[in-house]
């Protein structure tokens, strides 16, 4: 694939989670449920990385936690080696197991999240914290996440069909 066309394609795919970080801050953020609000974002790492495969997810995951990283003030540094490893993960899932579809990008989020609530909650319960406050806080932001999942996956699978894969 020529630079040019590499470029454009990554660009249309920042501004798609530019229209993602959007929705979540202005939308999404405003409508608490269980007074949790969802994350986006890994569900976008999620749907590139199911289109892209695992190096496109890699890097997507980076330039998503690097992007992460600089507007999100609870968003870790770890976030730089979370998201472009399951990024990476969940595109050679996608590639060598699983199709492109949505199922599979449905499939990838929930794996996604477990882990990625698991890597949250865990640093407070080795701190001591009880377990069942925590699961009441994460377990709803799974859940309300999960719900943006077919909307995000759209998005990107649009943007997939115009400049995706290997050609534009």
């Amino acid at each position: 694939m020529p630079i040019r066309n590499w470029m454009i394609k990554w660009s249309v795919y920042s501004l798609a989670l530019l229209l993602v970080y959007f929705l979540q801050t202005l939308v999404t953020d405003r409508i608490l449920i269980f007074g949790v609000r969802p994350d986006l974002i890994p569900v976008a790492i999620a749907a590139v990385a199911v289109l892209e495969g695992g190096v496109g997810g890699a890097g997507f995951g980076l330039g998503a936690g690097l992007f992460s990283l600089a507007v999100f003030h609870s968003a870790g540094i770890l976030a730089l080696l979370i998201y472009p490893l399951a990024g990476a993960l969940v595109g050679l899932l996608a590639e060598y197991v699983l199709q492109n579809t949505f199922l599979s990008c449905a499939l990838c989020v929930l794996i996604f999240f477990t882990v990625l609530e698991l890597w949250r909650i865990l640093p407070p319960l080795i701190g001591g914290a009880a377990f069942l406050p925590l699961l009441g806080i994460a377990l709803p932001e799974f859940l309300y996440s999960l719900l943006f999942t077919l909307p995000v996956y759209a998005l990107f699978r649009s943007v997939y069909k115009r400049v995706g894969g290997f050609w534009l």
